[in-house]
């Protein structure tokens, strides 16, 4: 089976994903939910993109459901936060300290 690659940049990209694929595969909401393990409920919110949190474990389980998978990884050109940045300053700063 070839393997196709969709960069997911926003929850209504994967709301439509997953409405796409349950399609595809001729599931209906209940059926999916079922096979996934989660409520009817969340697969209609996740689909209709209206769930603020849905859970790594649910989504996990419905993209596993789907045959599709999630790979997450380090952002392209990612600077961190002032707030990381100086915190790791600090830390160096005392560690250098004590060793000295």
């Amino acid at each position: 089976m070839d393997k196709a690659l969709l960069y997911v940049q926003g929850s209504g990209d994967l709301s439509n994903l997953i409405r796409r694929r349950r399609k595809a595969l001729s599931l209906s909401r209940e059926e999916l939910a079922a096979l996934a393990g989660v409520s009817r409920a969340m697969v209609i919110r996740l689909e209709d993109n209206q769930v603020a949190n849905p859970g790594l474990g649910n989504v996990s389980s419905i993209l596993s459901t789907l045959g599709l998978s999630l790979e997450i990884k380090e952002a392209v050109g990612w600077e961190p936060h002032p707030m990381i940045t100086e915190k790791a300053r600090r830390q160096r700063r005392k560690t250098t300290a004590t060793e000295g």
